[in-house]
C-alpha cells in the first residue's frame, strides 16, 4: 500500500470492556511503513473475554465488523439499517438492510485512506430471504474517492440477479460479468468472498459464494478505481428494474490485504 492520505473518516475502533460486550469494530487508518505494510501505530483491538470474530484482527485488516454494536455509517435513501438478534449467522446480532422502491440504498459506509496498489481481499456471510429477489440488488461496492457526479468514480459493485446470478459490474467501462443463474442462495446464510487487485494500469475481480468460483472479471484499465480504493459499502447499495422492496442481512464482515475466506 502506498498512500498516507489522511483518512476521511475518523478511525473508527469502538472498543467493549470485558464485561461489557463481545464486540470490536475496526477501520485502520491505512498509513504504512517502508515496506508497504500497515504502521504500528495503526489502531490494534484489545481482546475480550468472549472472543468476538474481530478480536484477532490482524495489522493488515483495514475494515472488520461483526455487527454486535450499533455504530454510525450507514447511508440510505428510501431504506433503513438496523441491527437484529435474528437471524444472525454468529453472536448475538447482524446487520439488517431494507429498501421500499427501486433506485435506494441502506447500506453501511467504510472509508478509509486511499490503497492505490494491492489486491484486497473481502469476506462477509450474506442471508437473502426466499422470495425476495425481484430485480437487480447491488450488495458490495468498493470505490475510489466518491463523486457523486461522476459515475466512474463509484468503481465495482457486486450484484445479485432476479435469476439469482451473481455479477461484477465495472463502473469505469460499464461492463457486467455475470454467473450462471441460481448461484446466489436464498433463505440460508451463505459465505460471499473475493478480491479485488488494484495497480495502476488494471484492475480484476474475482468472487466466490461458499467455496465454488462463480464470476471473475479480466483485467482492464477500465476497471482501476480511480483514486485508489477508498471505500467499502455493504448491504444494500443499489436497486433497480423491479426491485422495489429488498432485505439483506450481513454478519462478519472482514476487508484485508492478505488472502481470507469464510469459515
Amino acid at each position: 500500500m502506498g498512500n498516507t492520505s489522511v483518512c476521511n473518516f475518523i478511525l473508527g475502533i469502538f472498543l467493549c470492556s470485558a464485561v461489557a460486550c463481545d464486540t470490536t469494530f475496526i477501520i485502520h487508518d491505512g498509513e504504512t511503513d517502508s515496506n508497504g505494510n500497515n504502521s504500528d501505530d495503526t489502531a490494534t483491538v484489545a481482546p475480550d473475554s468472549e472472543g468476538g470474530f474481530c478480536d484477532s484482527a490482524a495489522a493488515d485488516v483495514i475494515v472488520c465488523d461483526d455487527f454486535e454494536q450499533e455504530h454510525e455509517g450507514a447511508k440510505t435513501v428510501n431504506g433503513k439499517v438496523s441491527w437484529v438478534t435474528d437471524p444472525s449467522f454468529e453472536g448475538e446480532q447482524a446487520l439488517c438492510s431494507q429498501t421500499m422502491a427501486e433506485q435506494s440504498w441502506a447500506c453501511m459506509v467504510y472509508p478509509f485512506a486511499a490503497i492505490n496498489r494491492d489486491t484486497l481481499y473481502l469476506s462477509a456471510h450474506i442471508f437473502i430471504p426466499d422470495d425476495t429477489i425481484t430485480g437487480n440488488t447491488t450488495l458490495v461496492n468498493l470505490s475510489g474517492q466518491v463523486d457523486e457526479s461522476s459515475e466512474q468514480t463509484f468503481g465495482v459493485d457486486i450484484n445479485v440477479s432476479p435469476t439469482r446470478s451473481l455479477d461484477i459490474y465495472v463502473h469505469g467501462n460499464y461492463t457486467r460479468y455475470t454467473s450462471g443463474e441460481k448461484q446466489v442462495p436464498t433463505g440460508r446464510w451463505f459465505c460471499l468472498w473475493g478480491r479485488y487487485s488494484i495497480s495502476d494500469v488494471s484492475g480484476e475481480a474475482s468472487f466466490w459464494i461458499d467455496d465454488n468460483l462463480v464470476v471473475s472479471t479480466t483485467a482492464s484499465k477500465e476497471a482501476v478505481i480511480t483514486g485508489g480504493v477508498s471505500e467499502l459499502r455493504i448491504g444494500i447499495g443499489w436497486t433497480e428494474n423491479g426491485q422495489e422492496q429488498a432485505t439483506v442481512y450481513v454478519d462478519n464482515l472482514i476487508l484485508r490485504s492478505s488472502p481470507t475466506a469464510c469459515n
